[in-house]
């Protein structure tokens, strides 16, 4: 997939695709908001893809790219309630290691309104003491689930 095949949000995909040619995209954290199937998760693979040099088809190889989403219950076959603790400090001990290619680190976090209250504030921690280029795109159906402070430190874009 490329910036092109994109249908939808055209106004988002035009500003993230000049922002990163141009390297002009901010780091930190982006909350993408909106409805189900959107694109909100695309968007960001395809913005995660540009900024590592990788493809859209093989950003989920690449050693400094993490997706966090909620896992799957063994014993029932579906999605768990919440993002958990565990799962941010997960992500916590892979941020700080090196980076592979020192280009910058990309996380997305699908379902960033399912976190867990300790899981909010793990990652509230990250986002106040980011390691070195370091974006986030923490995809979002809620907006008013997700932490005030989380909200406050991230640059919040808006799909319909």
């Amino acid at each position: 997939m490329m910036w092109d095949d994109f249908v939808g949000n055209r106004r988002i995909i035009d500003f993230f695709s000049a922002a990163v040619q141009q390297k002009t995209l901010f780091d930190g954290a982006y909350l993408l908001v909106g409805p189900t199937e959107v694109g909100k998760r695309t968007c960001a693979l395809l913005v995660a893809a540009a900024l590592l040099g990788t493809s859209y088809e093989k950003i989920g190889l690449h050693p400094d790219f993490v997706l966090v989403e909620r896992l799957v219950d063994e014993k029932s076959g579906k999605r768990k309630r919440d993002i958990t603790v565990e799962q941010a400090r997960d992500l916590k001990r892979r941020l700080s290691t090196s980076s592979w290619g020192a280009r910058a680190r990309v996380v997305v976090v699908d379902g960033a309104d399912t976190l867990n209250e300790e899981a909010s504030n793990a990652l509230l921690k990250m986002l106040e003491e980011p390691s070195g280029r370091s974006y986030f795109f923490l995809i979002v159906e809620h907006e008013e689930r997700v932490m005030p402070t989380v909200r406050s430190r991230s640059h919040i874009v808006h799909f319909g």
